[in-house]
């Protein structure tokens, strides 16, 4: 836990240093034949942590910890391991027939990575290959108008996702015994925090929270999509870890989401908030994106 704590400093500093998007890269021989490569891509607000080592360029090869992370450092308390993973924040499943289901942002090497600013607004592209055929493109949006508000869309090209996935620690990733992990939507308030209690549902509405009870209660993650692409929507806990999967419809190419969080506020307070008011607003903001805008 003493190096997780050590990577939130490090993280929170770098971006103190300087708020303008920019790509900070190390590359490192490993010396069996595999180079690791690591990546912090700063946005207006928080840091992308990516790393992977690979032998030919296309196959990420995790040998050990450290080696492969898709991690989004955003929506935590200053200088606490909690928000969005800067880990393992958010996965894209592809299933191959006979070999099982893999995620594509930590088993194949993004074919390329980049962050602008347009108008004060920060801009990260980027594109994993898939397995079988075609590709993924993610694009994340920073916007001046919702700073603490973080704008994705992930969109298959000649690919279509078989689930996505996003995970978080609201609060804090350590695990206090009396602390319970819940997931919120209209219409059900779940505890998930052992893993055998996750909850599926079919999504209706296009507002979750991920908080706590019993401790750790004044912060949280909360997230916006659109429920009508996917077939369930499902809560569950690994370890400290609190998971929402999204299981796709057939057919979609692209999916939007919004990940946003609330900080040093009564969960009661923040979730009325959040689903009576801000929600929608936020909602309503993701359509009207233009994901078209031109990077300079």
């Amino acid at each position: 836990m003493r190096k997780t704590v050590l990577f939130f400093l490090a993280a929170a500093v770098a971006f103190t240093l300087s708020a303008a998007p920019r790509i900070d890269a190390k590359e490192t021989n490993l010396g069996d034949g595999r180079t690791l490569y690591k990546k912090t891509v700063h946005l207006n607000n928080g840091s992308l942590n990516i790393a992977y080592a690979t032998r030919d360029g296309v196959n990420v090869e995790r040998k050990k910890y450290g080696e492969s992370f898709f991690g989004f450092v955003f929506g935590g308390l200053p200088n606490i391991n909690g928000g969005w993973s800067p880990w393992d924040f958010c996965r894209c499943l592809e299933y191959v027939k006979g070999k099982g289901v893999f995620n594509l942002f930590q088993t194949r090497v993004p074919k390329n990575i980049t962050v602008n600013q347009v108008n004060g607004i920060a801009i990260v592209d980027m594109t994993y290959p898939a397995f079988q055929k075609g590709e993924v493109k993610i694009r994340m949006m920073q916007f001046p108008a919702h700073p603490e508000w973080t704008f994705i869309r992930i969109q298959g090209i000649d690919f279509e996702p078989w689930r996505i996935d996003f995970i978080a620690y609201p609060y804090k990733a350590d695990l206090p015994k009396e602390r319970e992990r819940f997931i919120r939507y209209p219409g059900g308030d779940h505890n998930i925090t052992v893993t055998k209690n996750k909850h599926n549902y079919v999504p209706e509405e296009p507002f979750i929270a991920l908080y706590n009870k019993k401790a750790q209660e004044t912060a949280g993650n909360l997230f916006v999509f659109e429920p009508e692409k996917y077939k369930t929507a499902e809560g569950i806990c690994y370890g400290a870890g609190a998971e929402i999967r999204l299981r796709t419809q057939t057919g979609i190419p692209s999916f939007c989401f919004a990940l946003g969080s609330f900080k040093n506020k009564p969960a009661a307070e923040a979730l009325n908030h959040f689903f009576n008011e801000e929600g929608s607003t936020i909602s309503k903001f993701l359509e009207e994106i233009d994901w078209n805008l031109k990077a300079k």
